[in-house]
């Protein structure tokens, strides 16, 4: 990945809240080797879902964008298993990065014309906080890090709450390092 472009972007909602979202472009895929067709100017709303397996679009897209289907697939939702027709489209997330050649199922979505699932979501770091009341969403492009809020080791207290067991000298270090924790953070 040498000198290969960051790209970023960051949420902040006012108070905790229960479903993250953003806006998204969409067109119908284009090969970037061949051609960059201009940015769609519509937006739509997005929920980044991480218990989406793959993205999904609503019928407004597929209407809207005139996308003609690749195939069907099963698609299994809180309401069940159902068949799907399959598109492939362009993709432009907040940060500006185009993923310009996505597979992605046509369900009914509440709230949103867009599902950002785990095929997406992957390919970048992700990252929530409900810090001092308000939710923040951060998503760059690509993973940069393994973003790890265990790297000290947990206090006394931590262990004492019964969330972390005490570690022995001879066991691995919380913190992931790889080392007995005699060598790391148990000096």
């Amino acid at each position: 990945m040498p000198n290969q472009p960051i790209h970023s972007f960051n949420y902040l909602f006012t108070g905790i809240v229960s479903v993250l979202t953003s806006f998204v472009k969409i067109q119908e895929a284009f090969d970037p080797k061949i051609s960059q067709p201009a940015v769609p100017t519509k937006e739509y709303k997005a929920i980044w879902d991480t218990g989406a397996t793959k993205t999904a679009i609503s019928k407004k897209i597929v209407k809207q964008c005139r996308l003609k289907p690749t195939g069907m697939c099963k698609v299994k939702t809180a309401g069940g298993e159902t068949d799907a027709r399959t598109y492939f489209v362009s993709i432009y997330l907040p940060n500006k990065v185009c993923i310009s050649q996505i597979r992605v199922n046509e369900v009914n979505i509440t709230g949103a014309d867009v599902l950002i699932g785990m095929d997406i979501i992957t390919n970048g770091d992700f990252a929530i906080t409900n810090h001092r009341g308000k939710t923040n969403m951060s998503f760059r492009m690509p993973s940069m890090e393994c973003i790890n809020f265990m790297k000290h080791p947990p206090t006394d207290i931590e262990i004492g709450s019964g969330i972390f067991k005490e570690v022995s000298n001879n066991e691995l270090c919380p913190c992931g390092s790889g080392k007995k924790f005699k060598h790391c953070h148990g000096k």
